[in-house]
């Protein structure tokens, strides 16, 4: 039987000369065959052109090797194991790259919501979807955003409200002049300027606050825009010498944020 399946028995210095060199030790096939046979087993393979052979050695006989060649086995046949392997693998990778981008795509979702409410834009509330930690995230992220909106809502509500009863005031104000004196008109005409800023401050403001986006800049004399500063600012008992490039400076700017920001440097340099 022996002889037909072509089983052979080497001493240690014959299996080498015969293969035993180019054999490769395994682990894992050492461990199974030694609880199979009571005892300490080393398995070795050998791969050559005709057919694998497994060399084998037990603590039943340490000096003698056991060559037993897979003649049904062929080294050709290793190809279709290694492709199905190969292909196992590549869908195993692929499966996972999938399933980690089906994972972070709410992630992605809500870093980009972030940055729409970093840039003060409110984006509407995200699908509350994938693993149960990324669905309570987004699900605080959509309260938050939700509260932020409403903080927004009603701080607009609020400072229309205020810049809408400003007005009453300065009617008043204004009604008062028109009964002032002659002998007060220079007074009446400086306060019915400061009414008129007041009115264009007011304006710009409830622009904003209807647009949410800053007014848009124009085409204005520097010097002119410093010249009314200093006629709506002089006469207070005090004089503000200037020293203006002669002519016209244009400039991109914001007229009235110009105006307001010289008129608050005038006053506090008077204080």
């Amino acid at each position: 039987i022996y002889r037909e399946l072509g089983i052979s028995l080497y001493s240690n210095e014959a299996a080498e000369e015969a293969g035993l060199r180019w054999a490769q030790h395994y682990e894992f096939l050492s461990h199974q065959m030694a609880q199979q046979l009571g005892g300490p087993t080393e398995v070795r393979v050998e791969v050559n052109k005709s057919s694998p052979v497994v060399w084998l050695k037990t603590w039943l006989s340490p000096n003698i090797w056991v060559r037993v060649p897979l003649t049904e086995i062929h080294q050709g046949d290793f190809s279709p194991l290694f492709r199905y392997t190969l292909a196992i693998m590549l869908l195993a990778i692929g499966g996972a790259w999938l399933f980690i981008r089906i994972q972070n795509r709410p992630l992605v979702d809500l870093e980009h919501a972030a940055l729409q409410v970093g840039k003060g834009i409110i984006p509407p509330p995200l699908r509350e979807y994938g693993a149960s930690e990324v669905r309570s995230v987004t699900r605080a992220f959509n309260h938050m955003a939700a509260g932020v909106k409403q903080l927004a809502d009603d701080r607009t509500l609020l400072m229309a409200g205020v810049s809408h009863d400003l007005r009453t005031p300065l009617t008043r104000i204004r009604l008062a002049t028109e009964m002032m004196s002659e002998q007060d008109g220079y007074l009446a005409e400086s306060i019915n300027k400061d009414i008129e800023e007041c009115n264009a401050i007011i304006e710009q403001f409830i622009d904003y606050l209807r647009t949410g986006q800053e007014m848009p800049m124009e085409m204005a004399d520097l010097n002119a825009v410093l010249g009314e500063v200093i006629a709506a600012e002089s006469g207070y008992e005090r004089e503000i010498e200037t020293a203006l490039y002669p002519g016209s400076i244009e400039v991109k700017m914001h007229p009235l944020s110009i105006k307001r920001a010289v008129a608050n440097m005038v006053v506090n340099a008077a204080r």
